[in-house]
């Protein structure tokens, strides 16, 4: 068993504390560094590259997401809409409002930048979905992943919709969709 936090962790703790504050601009190289209390060769030396820092610290920073997201009352399995509520509430948590802000940061550079935001974009869609997938009350596998995928989307374009001053509103969704 681990016992301590070895220094690259330390490191990726820290840059990750970075960028929820600073946002993805600030993701050279020397600002990281800076942030992390290296120097920027230093952090070459832990990471390889720069790519397989930014990955790092962005999982980091999903980790702390699906940690966050677990806070409160257990989690048991149920209906897709019924987990799109619970997650949209518990996302709309102030203390979780910097992750989800630098998450749609995050979208527009894995768009317009390509990797390494593509890949670290990924891999955080592909464990958030992972994890969705263990929340859903379906019995196949294989259709309660497709359907954790479409929990996921949802969540993000709520998050997006959010993000440039929409106010979504699960009631009116609902609505518009014809639920009661």
């Amino acid at each position: 068993m681990r016992t301590s936090i070895s220094k690259r962790e330390r490191l990726v703790a820290r840059m990750a504390d970075h960028l929820l504050q600073a946002g993805l601009g600030a993701s050279s190289l020397r600002a990281l560094g800076g942030a992390a209390g290296v120097s920027d060769r230093m952090l070459i030396y832990y990471f390889g590259t720069r790519d397989a820092l930014i990955v790092a610290v962005l999982d980091c920073i999903g980790e702390r997401i699906e940690h966050a997201l677990t806070e409160g009352p257990r989690l048991d399995r149920c209906d897709p809409e019924r987990l799109v509520e619970i997650l949209w509430a518990r996302s709309r948590a102030p203390h979780l409002e910097p992750y989800f802000r630098l998450l749609v940061e995050l979208a527009g550079a894995a768009m317009s930048q390509g990797d390494p935001y593509r890949a670290a974009a990924r891999g955080m869609t592909e464990r958030f979905v992972d994890w969705t997938a263990e929340l859903l009350d379906i019995p196949d596998p294989q259709q309660r992943r497709r359907v954790a995928h479409r929990v996921v989307a949802t969540l993000d374009g709520l998050k997006i919709a959010e993000a440039i001053g929409v106010n979504p509103d699960l009631e009116s969704l609902d609505k518009a969709r014809g639920s009661p």
